[in-house]
């Protein structure tokens, strides 16, 4: 009678990291967040506080997971206070679409209107560098010229106080 002794070895993964201690050095290589990031995101709770072991701080694949999210919301443009208020004290019960939408809205109109302005500074930079004025009046001129063509002129109350409604409008191209 032959016995076999079958012995099985189990990698638990979460998102291909394997789930087991991490040291913050770690870390620090599976993401390229340097530890002092990381430290710092956890003294502001954007992280769960490490485990300690001999005094030494121990992770868990998810920590990797909770700083993917935090890299993607600052590359989407949140800052730090509004990616821990997006974070905590999310429950199983709420779903990610849910508490991510009303933030990712605002966002995006706040993108829109850099986007705006982006265009307007293009096109200020491209008529000045089309500039051949020989005198600084004449720039003003065309600044003025310009603002007319790409903002609406001053309100009429404006005007009826004895006010250019050209005055003023190369600082405050749209």
């Amino acid at each position: 009678m032959l016995l076999y002794r079958i012995a099985f070895q189990v990698h638990l993964k979460s998102r291909g990291y394997a789930v087991r201690d991490m040291t913050i050095g770690d870390v620090t290589r599976r993401t390229g967040i340097q530890a002092s990031t990381i430290r710092y995101y956890e003294q502001i709770d954007l992280l769960p506080p490490a485990t300690r072991v001999n005094g030494r701080r121990q992770y868990d694949g998810v920590v990797l997971d909770r700083l993917a999210v935090i890299r993607l919301a600052q590359e989407a443009g949140f800052t730090l206070a509004e990616v821990k208020q997006l974070v905590q004290g999310f429950g199983a019960a709420g779903s990610p679409r849910a508490r991510w939408l009303p933030w990712a809205l605002r966002k995006h109109g706040e993108v829109e209107a850099l986007i705006k302005q982006a265009r307007r500074m293009r096109r200020l930079l491209d008529a000045l560098l089309a500039c051949r004025c020989k005198r600084l009046e004449d720039c003003g001129r065309i600044a003025c010229e310009y603002a007319s063509k790409y903002q609406p002129y001053a309100p009429r109350e404006n005007r009826s106080r004895g006010r250019s409604s050209r005055r003023g409008y190369a600082g405050r191209i749209r």
